[in-house]
């Protein structure tokens, strides 16, 4: 055997190392595991519309409980901000329409997904005003039923 089979051999389980690091990088789960809570958000009516620069106060923050709830689906839309009168866009919400499934406080769930969007919009769907929420929203698998859908990402307490 010479310095070519030498160089092959090398060639081989080098390739071989490569190839297990790549499989078993590959197979890493996304999953998490998580209880489900209460959620609850801060929104302060002065977070966005400050002029001449500055913070909002945190006095006039207000505490929120959100639907505590599951969907099926949900849909992106690009809504007004409104940042201010002198800075104008559009930012991508997850909207919300509709009852959902209520959930229970401690159920133990897996979560299999995460939407992209920051915020949240939500409409009960009876008439009322869509209000709109600084959270966004994460598909799970409830553990004991296997039911699966979209809830606010302030409902799972993660592990």
């Amino acid at each position: 055997m010479g310095l070519r089979g030498l160089l092959m051999r090398m060639f081989l389980v080098f390739s071989v190392m490569i190839l297990c690091f790549i499989v078993s990088c590959g197979s890493t789960s996304l999953i998490q595991n998580g209880t489900l809570k209460q959620p609850i958000v801060m929104i302060n009516p002065d977070k966005g519309v400050k002029f001449g620069g500055g913070e909002a106060s945190k006095l006039r923050d207000i505490k929120t409980n959100l639907v505590f709830e599951l969907w099926d689906v949900f849909e992106y839309k690009k809504i007004a901000s409104n940042q201010s009168a002198w800075q104008e866009g559009k930012e991508e919400y997850c909207v919300i329409s509709g009852k959902g499934v209520e959930l229970s406080i401690g159920q133990k769930v897996e979560v299999i997904d995460e939407a992209r969007c920051l915020k949240s919009q939500f409409s009960i769907g009876d008439g009322t005003p869509s209000r709109r929420f600084p959270v966004g929203l994460v598909k799970i698998r409830i553990i004991s039923t296997g039911q699966e859908g979209w809830t606010w990402t302030k409902s799972v307490e993660f592990e």
